[in-house]
Formats: C-alpha cells, sequence, structure tokens
C-alpha cells in the first residue's frame, strides 16, 4: 500500500473498532497487519500510538480492548513511551483490579528501560497501599507480585541516588588532582563491584579522558570483547577502533578479536549486522 492508504487504513480500523463492526479475528489481523507497517516504518509510531491511545479513550469493547493495549508494545522500539505511560497511569487511577494489575506490569517493563516517568508513577501508586491487609476497605494490600516489583524500585531509587551521589564526588575530586590521576581513579573504581548505574557514570568518564593512557584504556575496554551481550562486545570494539590509531594495544585487541585488519569498513559492517535498520 501506499503511505496516504495506509494512513487511511489506520483510521478505517479506528471506526470500525468504535462502532463494533469487528468481531475479535478480523481485529486481531487488522491490527497484526498495522503493527508490522510501524516496524516498516510504513506508518509513523506517532501515528499509530494517537490512534491506538485515541480508541481506548473511548471505550471499546474489551476484548479489542485488550489486543489494543497488548500492541502498544510495539511503540516501546520507537521512544513514544511516556505518552503510553501517561495511559497506563490512567488506567491506575480509574481501571478495574484487572486493569490496575496489567497497568502494573507494563509500567514495570517501561521503567526497567530507565524510563523514570514510569518508574515514579509506579512508586507513587505501589508505595500508597498497605503491605498487608488493613479494616480499610478501600486499601488494597499489594499482591506477590506487586511486593517484588515495588522491592525492586525501591533498591533502583537507592542505585541511582548513590550513582548521583558518586558522580558529585568525582565532579570534586576532579577539581582537586590532575587529570591522569583522576582518569587511573575512575579505572580503578570501574573495576570494582559497581551498580549498573554507577558503572554508567564511570564509563562516560573514561571515554572522555582515555587520552590520558590509551592503553590502560585499551585494557580496560578488552575485557568485555567476550561479554555474553553481542551489543556490549561490539561497543565495547568500537571504543577500541577509536583508540587503535595511536593505542598499539588497541589495535591488536581490535584485529585479534574481528580477524581482521580493523577499518572503517569492517566496523560499518559489523555495525550494520547489529543494527539492520540503519542500512
Amino acid at each position: 500500500m501506499e503511505k496516504h492508504e495506509l494512513e487511511n487504513y489506520l483510521h478505517t480500523f479506528r471506526s470500525d473498532v468504535l462502532q463494533q463492526k469487528l468481531d475479535i479475528d478480523e481485529g486481531k489481523r487488522r491490527l497484526a497487519f498495522l503493527v508490522g507497517a510501524v516496524f516498516k516504518d510504513e506508518i509513523s509510531s506517532r501515528e499509530f500510538v494517537s490512534v491506538m491511545l485515541d480508541i481506548l479513550d473511548n471505550a471499546p469493547p474489551s476484548k479489542i480492548r485488550d489486543i489494543l493495549q497488548s500492541s502498544l508494545g510495539v511503540a516501546y522500539i520507537h521512544h513514544e513511551d511516556n505518552r503510553i505511560v501517561s495511559y497506563w497511569e490512567r488506567i491506575l487511577n480509574d481501571g478495574d483490579k484487572s486493569q490496575k494489575e496489567a497497568a502494573v506490569w507494563e509500567l514495570h517493563q517501561i521503567a526497567n528501560r530507565g524510563n523514570d516517568y514510569a518508574h515514579n508513577v509506579l512508586m507513587s501508586y505501589l508505595g500508597q497501599r498497605p503491605i498487608e491487609d488493613t479494616a480499610n476497605k478501600n486499601h488494597v494490600p499489594l499482591n506477590l507480585g506487586e511486593k517484588k516489583i515495588l522491592s525492586e524500585l525501591e533498591e533502583k531509587q537507592k542505585r541511582k541516588m548513590a550513582a548521583r551521589d558518586l558522580k558529585q564526588y568525582l565532579e570534586n575530586l576532579q577539581k582537586k588532582i590532575s587529570e591522569k590521576e583522576f582518569f587511573s581513579v575512575i579505572i580503578d573504581l570501574s573495576e570494582k563491584n559497581t551498580s549498573e548505574e554507577e558503572l554508567s557514570v564511570l564509563q562516560s568518564l573514561i571515554i572522555a579522558h582515555a587520552h590520558c593512557d590509551r592503553d590502560r584504556a585499551a585494557l580496560y575496554w578488552k575485557q568485555f570483547l567476550s561479554n555474553k551481550d553481542a551489543i556490549q562486545r561490539e561497543r565495547s570494539a568500537y571504543y577500541l577502533f577509536m583508540l587503535k590509531d595511536q593505542s598499539q594495544l588497541a589495535y591488536q585487541f581490535l584485529k585479534e578479536y574481528w580477524g581482521q585488519e580493523p577499518t572503517d569498513v569492517v566496523l560499518k559492517s559489523r555495525l550494520l549486522k547489529l543494527f539492520p535498520d540503519n542500512e
């Protein structure tokens, strides 16, 4: 279909759902087609989310509503999280029990991707509810799944605060010692048991100050070339690539890892294989 035809298809879908012209099977079939079009960038995720949320706001039949809610996940890849968080926040305020449970689960998934809005909404919703049964029937206690989520959110909040404290400490330290000494400190700290949040702070500084000791920076990034996560491996290879012209160690590590001369062409080829949508 042409772009304008796909847009018409999307809006016709909206109209047919709200007029209850579709049964569940036809609704699933059409929605699957639309989701595929979003992934192919034939329909913008922003337009797709706007239409889906518009349908949901107009109280579609419950069976259709459930599949529409599940389709919102397509927008996560396209950075529409905050708009969806806002929708689930409304469900937490106005939905029935099963809808609220679904909202908690969805918000937890978004919060796990580092979305502070989702994190704060969940903390507010779960934090105001009792852990155990109370005499007040309006205060529904947390179930086991919600208790686990709240515990994870509280722990993550602590780690984020620790990372902010670390960043502040390093900003002050940087003013008191030489850049070379500072680089040595951040390398030492990064090699200790640190949280993901703290490691993110330290690694950004390692990248910024790698010129102080390129060989030591190369040794640091080399350890991640055997990581189970392919994205982490290629990310580390990229940083070695940035160092290779002025660090023989970085050059050797990268050549051994890639099994060939580390050139711009090889780097681009590997990145395109990892992220084919970049082609």
